[in-house]
């Protein structure tokens, strides 16, 4: 993959809704929250913005710029796949910043 594609909402494929009683089960069993992910690296983003949030092989992210990516993810989810806010969305993603 190339920097582009680690950072770039465009090239998210694949989107497929999280089954609405797995969601209940998940909050029931206290492994989910109320909290969003926007709204804890937010928190953090303006209390630390240039504290070092993520760290990987070939860069490393403060929480400004993980608040920043998070948004245009957002945006993107929003936009061209109609998620709506506070809707919940998974992704399996690989244990590394890019």
């Amino acid at each position: 993959m190339t920097e582009q594609e680690y950072t770039d909402p465009a090239s998210l494929t694949g989107y497929i809704p999280f089954d609405t009683d797995r969601q209940q089960t998940y909050v029931e069993e206290g492994y989910w929250h109320d909290t969003t992910f926007h709204e804890v690296v937010d928190e953090h983003a303006e209390e630390t913005p240039d504290r070092t949030a993520l760290v990987g092989p070939h860069t490393e992210l403060t929480y400004a710029e993980l608040a920043t990516n998070s948004k245009h993810i957002a945006a993107y989810l929003a936009g061209e796949l109609d998620v709506r806010p506070n809707e919940r969305v998974v992704f399996p993603l690989p244990n590394c910043a890019e």
